[in-house]
């Protein structure tokens, strides 16, 4: 992989609700976003996984921006060839929330996801929020739960890459048990960074901008930096081999 002029919004949580709708209206007026493909994959093991969808309709109404869902639940749903043609008409890619872990078995190899990559070469934007936010890290902790209990080993696997940090979102409740964070930083995973709920990192040509109401922590082995909304540090993004 090799840095490019890629686009990403990296969500800590919020999606499709009233708490996030001053980042849609930068994404309209100053990224050019007319028009939003949303893919729910990750809530595809859900009976309501459908919600997202109507949420992204409602949200984006408001703002004049139109909306495309994407159902694919499935791997044989995310290989249906007709979602090539439905990207080629949007600025703006959004993977909303659920298990990253099902996202990403789902996405990976797909050809939704190649041509979702595709897309983003031409200047489209990619999104995640939460779940969506973590599968374009480094790596995801197979088992979510073992970074809360101190006796457990996470198991850390490949994520997409996008960028090298493996991504933690809702990180404002991670700080209200310090028992916790400590574990979380002894399970070996050096590399990684701790979004705010109701926060996002807007990145482009290797900055980050930081959106919201909370705050961005990274972590690089004995090094670590908050940074608040309204701030900025760089962050490449990879472009996908």
């Amino acid at each position: 992989m090799t840095d490019s002029p890629l686009k990403l919004l990296l969500m800590g949580s919020g999606e499709f609700t009233d708490a996030v709708l001053q980042i849609d209206i930068m994404l309209r007026d100053e990224a050019g976003v007319h028009s939003v493909a949303v893919i729910p994959t990750a809530a595809g093991q859900e009976s309501d996984a459908r919600k997202w969808i109507t949420m992204a309709e409602h949200h984006y109404a408001r703002l004049g921006i139109d909306v495309t869902g994407i159902p694919a639940f499935t791997r044989k749903e995310a290989d249906d060839p007709s979602w090539c043609d439905v990207l080629q008409h949007v600025d703006l890619i959004y993977l909303s929330g659920g298990d990253p872990n099902y996202l990403h078995d789902t996405l990976d190899g797909s050809l939704l996801w190649h041509e979702t990559v595709s897309r983003m070469r031409t200047g489209v934007i990619l999104a995640g929020s939460s779940a969506g936010a973590m599968v374009l890290g480094g790596s995801i902790a197979r088992n979510l739960r073992s970074l809360r209990d101190s006796t457990a080993q996470p198991e850390w696997t490949p994520a997409f890459g996008l960028v090298p940090h493996a991504i933690f979102p809702h990180f404002d409740r991670w700080r209200l048990f310090p028992h916790r964070l400590q574990n979380f930083s002894s399970t070996g995973q050096e590399l990684w960074m701790g979004i705010d709920e109701d926060t996002g990192a807007f990145v482009s040509q290797g900055v980050a901008h930081v959106l919201g109401k909370g705050s961005i922590e990274l972590h690089s082995g004995e090094t670590q930096a908050i940074h608040e909304a309204g701030s900025s540090f760089p962050l490449p993004v990879h472009d996908m081999r």
